[in-house]
């Protein structure tokens, strides 16, 4: 017999009910059976699964279900075909939906057809079974693992989930297609519990009855990783959101302090759809999975809907109900339609999910329930044995029943995967012992008591995770064949996602390369974690060869001679090819290594194939071309000198170049500072790749990559195609990957070190196995699948190669030197040179006649300042610049004139008047405290100094006006959501960490205010930052790298999530400070490069000016945000203070201020390097930012 391919098919609903019954869903079933048929008719078979093609003739003339609507039809009663399998037949059926076996005598619920009006819908089992009886046998050829994840949301509806899936081994088991399923088949059906699709209180799949339901509505992660390499999601999330309010918690169940808010049922099932949606466009891989979600499964509860007694509900019914178009109060169209809202968004954004609209056919049945005919988990009191209408079951539905027909609809929709056909399969029926079926069911069963023991799951807590499985010999096809079409033909091979696959990776053990270095092999010097070595890397719009050929690819290099050309990166690269070569050649006398100097060669003598690395870091001559001693702070370079590496190169057919790392030092370290980058990040302890779609690091150099695509680009317009593998895109993510402590260590490290692992973490290698046998997995695609395209033909290798070799002597430059590469370190990062001024017409204000925001600086020494600094008694010394010896004191004179109106002159005691009995919060940075500290001032001179004070709390600091019972305070939250830089005094820490999600510990503080002023810029200007899932308590934490604008972005959402269900809107005001920009580049202006704001005195009066100090993309990230919260009815109003104080260069404190660390003598040699050029002087810019606030609330509304 031909051996099947795999398939798979996995349950997961979540429902209510204890494991027992809840997996027992029928619905789950009704989808499979829809999924099953869908598979095959979206596959381009001769024809259907069986011969016999009658009863699908009017669907399969026009071979597109295009033409037929499955879900609008009638019930037909059908005692001949129907039911398609028996209860007692099958032997995974559960106790809660064997209603037959519990006393229910009238089996006509068993014998209803559905009927679409305009074809017939296949009904798979009465074929199969006359096949079998001919020893016919079907299987799907099919690149597949089916999951269904059917995500129900009521106590019983779960269980029913995850009997969809054993309900689809109902429909098989009697047909014997499960035959010897550990040989012929693949294939896993597996249900996962998470009845409110994010994480819930609910989410023990057997402790879960709760009267007080809580869902984490922004969090998915921990159901999501379990769907992560699903071919097939099948998606279901309504009964348990069915209530009118749901507590929703922000912060985790362990956090002591977390925040619970009860809100509207809708607008919480709209947060966790949307956690959905996000989590699929960014983790799906939209090449293999296909997703569907099923729509809301009716209950029965109500029997004055069809026309009973209002005391009656489904209970002795034995009829469906006829009247076409009937709908009862069982579903909700309100949740439907934010279900269908969610799928059209993601459909907008390039992924698409199915809905499976079984509502309406599921209407009719009122009399499917098993009502009281089911095994009760709990006994039943007097009063509901009296009453059988208390107790009676009208969620779920009995077996054989309506989900056999949701699953046959499921099928029969599912859209084609890969173009694979549907085939028949043969065996004879004699073979069928029963010993395969039994096999099958004690794995089964293992499976369900492993998990409602507990066992199974992660966290020490129950499975959640059910799965019947058939598996077998039969491997998983690749996507796309490379060997027989074009490699990069609408594919791009760097865009995709990792994936975890124990069973195919690693490719080779760390243990058996003979070639290995100690400076990669973690495993061996003591890493224990190893799933490192088990992510495949997935296209996205394709695969890669499913493995690695090295037969093949050492034929192809036969008499020939790769070479590697680099630094220690690539020397990592050489090395796992030498790996995943020498596991070809089994002789050892076949194969061998040697070092020459700068030249490490492997020879692969039976194929006199040569593979090699040479040490050339800066592909130039230099300083550090020792590969032994390089190790030197001071590098020199012969800019126009290469004939030293090159003739080493010279006779090679294939050379792979890299050079990038090398060159970041020293002089990039002075630009990251110019840029505001971190240092270094730290890989130490991290376990689990980002996964973050499209997430960009520090480590990366734009204007290097830049440099190189110029340069091949030159190349190309000279009849020289050099290839880029860029690389950088997947390896970003791999935060895991790299020996950390891991290696060996070739100088003695001192005690500070070793107290400190995370001083001489290697995060620049990569462990083996590991990412650059990814590398060399696309290196192997280019050379085996494109030789068209590689420009490399092995007939005219050496002519080219010596072409490159001339044309790069002939550069005389360094950026000629960059030919071609395999990125590590950097991410090509489109600059955003677009400013706030381009943004400035979007950001509108409440005075229509007047934009308060566009205008210029006037000299305006008579009413200006509004305040002396010595007078204000809360300055502080930071932004006292007169008091810490600043002589030119013109920074405070200049007024601030809008083009078309006045700007109202600051009144201390309306403002005051305003906020009687009032609290205004200033929630931000420095900045905003800057901010504060100028309002202070301004309302200082109307306030007897005795009737106000001034109280300090940790990060909270409230200023109290007694006589007008006013309050204006300040709140340190310097990121908006929780950071380990929330602690006002000791927060200058280089690495810093967010909880993306958690912004409850802030957020307690803003609560009752009635106006509240955000600021949240400038501590976001660093390239990258890592995001913590978990508390800062918790030992067992994962942390990602998360790039800043996507970090920004996280953080903005949980912001506005929060202001939508908390802020009171018809009490609080709220406002959002646009950026303050900084002055730190004073060739900005024209001045010189090494130059700052230090020592300037005048303003920029060039109108439009916009210097390096702001960022439009966080800008446009913040507006966007703010639109969003308007439609949900919420108006945050922007104070857009971007423009006018770009042109303020000269009113920072600069060297004029109390310097916390005390500046050093070298500093102080130069007063540029140590200059404040973000902060402002007071009296100064952000008494203007406050006269603006004072118009706002004094004069609109």
């Amino acid at each position: 017999m031909a051996k099947a391919q795999q398939i798979g098919i996995v349950v997961v609903p979540g429902s209510w009910g204890s494991i027992r019954c809840s997996f027992h869903s029928l619905i789950a079933l009704l989808v499979a059976i829809l999924l099953a048929g869908a598979v095959y008719f979206s596959r381009d078979s001769a024809g259907p699964l069986y011969e016999d093609r009658t009863t699908l003739r009017k669907l399969r003339d026009d071979d597109s279900l295009s033409q037929c609507n499955l879900f609008s039809g009638k019930w037909v009663f059908d005692n001949k075909s129907y039911p398609l399998y028996k209860e007692k037949e099958c032997t995974f059926m559960s106790d809660q939906l064997a209603c037959q076996k519990f006393g229910r005598t009238d089996l006509s619920y068993q014998q209803w057809r559905w009927q679409p009006h305009h074809c017939d819908l296949p009904s798979l089992p009465p074929k199969l079974k006359s096949m079998h009886t001919n020893g016919s046998l079907i299987t799907f050829k099919a690149t597949l693992r089916l999951w269904y994840i059917k995500v129900y949301n009521n106590p019983n509806m779960g269980k029913i989930q995850m009997l969809g899936g054993e309900m689809v081994i109902c429909l098989l088991n009697p047909l014997r297609l499960l035959v010897d399923p550990m040989k012929e088949y693949n294939a896993s059906i597996e249900f996962y519990w998470a009845p409110l699709l994010v994480e819930s209180n609910s989410d023990d799949p057997v402790a879960h009855r709760l009267p007080d339901r809580i869902v984490r509505a922004q969090s998915i992660e921990k159901h999501a990783k379990f769907w992560t390499d699903a071919d097939i999601l099948v998606f279901n999330s309504y009964l348990w959101w069915r209530r009118s309010n749901m507590k929703v918690l922000w912060g985790s169940f362990q956090d002591s302090d977390g925040i619970y808010k009860e809100i509207e049922m809708l607008r919480s099932y709209e947060m966790a759809m949307k956690t959905w949606s996000d989590w699929l466009e960014i983790h799906v891989n939209r090449s293999k999975t296909q997703l569907f979600f099923t729509s809301m499964s009716p209950t029965h509860e109500r029997a004055e809907e069809w026309g009973n007694s209002r005391d009656q509900n489904c209970y002795n019914e034995t009829e469906p109900i006829l009247k076409e178009g009937y709908s009862g109060n069982g579903s909700d169209p309100k949740m439907m339609r934010i279900v269908e809202a969610a799928i059209d968004e993601l459909k907008a954004r390039g992924l698409k999910v199915q809905m499976i609209n079984i509502t309406q056919l599921t209407e009719y049945r009122k009399e499917g329930h098993p009502s009281i005919y089911r095994k009760q988990w709990d006994p039943l009191t007097q009063e509901q044995i009296s009453k059988p209408t208390s107790y009676a079951d009208c969620i779920h539905w009995c077996l054989p029943g309506v989900p056999d027909t949701m699953d046959i609809t499921t099928t029969t929709t599912t859209p084609s995967q890969g173009g694979q056909k549907a085939r028949e399969r043969y065996c004879d029926p004699a073979e069928n012992t029963g010993k395969a079926e039994a096999a099958v069911r004690e794995q089964y069963r293992a499976t369900l008591r492993n998990a409602t023991q507990g066992g199974g799951g992660g966290g020490g807590g129950r499975a959640a995770l059910y799965a019947f499985a058939a598996k077998g010999v039969a491997k998983t096809a690749p996507l796309m064949d490379l060997t027989s079409s074009p490699l990069f033909k609408g594919c791009d091979m760097f865009s995709g996602a990792w994936v975890y696959d124990n069973e195919s990776y690693p490719i080779y053990r760390d243990s058996e390369c003979k070639f290995m270095h100690d400076d990669l092999a973690c495993e061996k010097y003591g890493r224990k974690d190893l799933n490192y070595q088990h992510w495949r890397w997935q296209p996205h719009a394709c695969s890669l060869p499913r493995r690695f050929d090295a037969k093949a690819l050492l034929d192809r290099l036969r008499g020939k001679r790769l070479v590697f050309v680099g630094d220690s990166v690539n020397r990592n690269q050489w090395v796992s090819m030498v790996c995943l070569l020498e596991s070809a050649i089994p002789d050892p006398k076949s194969k061998f290594k040697h070092n020459n100097g700068s030249l490490y060669s492997f020879k692969a003598t039976e194929y006199n194939a040569t593979i090699d690395f040479y040490w050339a870091p800066l592909l130039v001559e230099s300083s550090a071309d020792n590969p032994s001693r390089h190790y030197s702070e001071d590098r020199i370079i012969r800019i126009d000198s290469i004939e030293k590496h090159a003739r080493h190169w010279s006779g090679a057919d294939i050379l792979v170049f890299n050079s990038y790392a090398w060159w970041r030092l020293p002089t990039l370290k002075v630009l990251a500072q110019d840029w505001g980058m971190p240092s270094v990040q730290n890989c130490l302890n991290e376990t689990d790749p980002v996964t973050q779609k499209g997430y960009h690091g520090s480590s990366t150099d734009p204007i290097l990559m830049s440099i190189l695509e110029r340069e091949i680009s030159n190349l190309k317009s000279r009849g020289l195609e050099v290839h880029l593998l860029n690389i950088t895109q997947l390896t970003e993510y791999r935060k895991d990957a790299h020996p950390s402590i891991y290696r060996k260590q070739w100088r003695p490290l001192p005690k500070e070190k070793l107290s400190n692992p995370s001083s001489y973490s290697d995060c620049t290698h990569w462990c083996l196995p590991g990412v650059p046998d990814v590398w060399n997995e696309l290196l192997h695609a280019y050379i085996l699948y494109n030789s068209q395209k590689v420009g490399m033909r092995m007939a005219s290798t050496r002519k080219l190669v010596l072409q490159i070799s001339k044309a790069l002597y002939n550069f005389h430059s360094l950026v000629g030197l960059l030919v071609t590469t395999l990125v590590v370190t950097a991410v090509y990062l489109a600059g955003d040179s677009s400013r706030l001024q381009a943004d400035h017409e979007t950001l509108k204000n409440p005075f229509p006649s007047c934009d308060l925001f566009s205008g210029k600086w006037v000299y305006d020494n008579k009413s200006q300042p509004l305040y002396k600094e010595q007078n204000c008694s809360f300055m502080v010394d930071g932004f006292a610049c007169e008091k810490f010896g600043r002589k030119d004191l013109n920074y405070q004179y200049w007024r601030w004139q809008p083009h078309d109106c006045d700007l109202p002159r600051f009144n201390a005691k309306p403002l005051l008047e305003m906020l009687r009995d009032k609290r205004l919060i200033f929630a931000g940075d420095s900045l905003d405290y800057n901010q504060w500290i100028s309002l202070l001032c301004l309302v200082d001179s109307s306030i007897p100094s005795l009737q106000n004070y001034i109280n300090w709390h940790g990060p909270f600091v409230s200023f109290k006006a007694t006589e007008y019972n006013a309050s204006i305070d300040f709140y340190w939250e310097p990121l908006l959501v929780e950071s380990n830089c929330d602690d006002r005094f000791n927060h200058h820490i280089r690495n810093r960490i967010i909880r993306g999600q958690s912004i409850e510990k802030h957020a307690r503080q803003w609560t009752d205010a009635d106006i509240i002023v955000f600021n949240s810029f400038m501590w976001w200007r660093e390239p990258n930052m890592k995001l913590l899932r978990g508390s800062f308590e918790d030992t067992n934490v994962t942390y990602e790298d998360v790039e800043e604008q996507l970090g920004y972005e996280m953080a903005l959402r949980t912001w506005s999530d929060w202001l939508d269900i908390h802020i009171n809107r018809t009490k609080t005001r709220v406002f959002f400070m646009s950026l303050s920009p900084y002055h730190k580049k004073a060739e900005d202006w024209g001045m010189s490069t090494d130059k700052t704001c230090y020592n300037e005195t005048q303003p920029i009066l060039k109108e439009g000016y916009s210097g390096s100090g702001s960022d439009g993309r966080m800008m446009r990230a913040a507006e966007a945000t703010i639109q969003g919260l308007a439609a949900r009815g919420l108006k945050v109003q922007i104070l857009n203070i971007t423009q006018l104080s770009e042109y303020r260069k000269e009113a920072h404190p600069t060297i004029y201020k109390s310097h916390w660390v005390p500046p050093t003598k070298e500093q102080l040699l130069n007063p540029d390097s140590y200059a404040d050029c973000i902060h402002w002087c007071l009296p100064g810019v952000p008494d203007v930012w406050n006269q603006i606030l004072h118009a706002y609330i004094l004069h609109s509304t």
